[in-house]
């Protein structure tokens, strides 16, 4: 069976899943790039100071307790009969909730 490769890595958007310091971020918003991480965009949207100044880092805590949602859409790959769909990151593991459901077979290791 031949790999298809779906590439991701455009339309992402994020936003503040948890209420810590008022629900910063609860609309979602562009990131700044891809891959990302919360403190990255919420810098780029000037929502946190700069965490690498002064004593920023003691203000900016939270952004590690908080919850972050990240999502983008892309088209659904067309699967020839007997094909499944799935992910391989070989470093990194990645939740993949697709809508509309659809089985994927996970990796037993990552």
């Amino acid at each position: 069976m031949s790999l298809k490769r779906v590439e991701i890595d455009k339309g992402w958007e994020f936003k503040q899943s948890t209420t810590l310091n008022n629900g910063t971020a609860k609309d979602y918003l562009p990131v700044s790039q891809f891959p990302t991480v919360a403190h990255l965009d919420l810098l780029h949207h000037k929502l946190i100071p700069d965490p690498y100044i002064d004593t920023n880092e003691l203000d900016v805590l939270w952004v590690n307790d908080a919850n972050w949602t990240y999502h983008t859409s892309f088209p659904s790959p067309s699967l020839s009969p007997g094909e499944k769909a799935g992910k391989h990151h070989p470093h990194t593991p990645l939740f993949l909730l697709l809508h509309p459901p659809f089985p994927i077979p996970w990796p037993k290791k990552y």
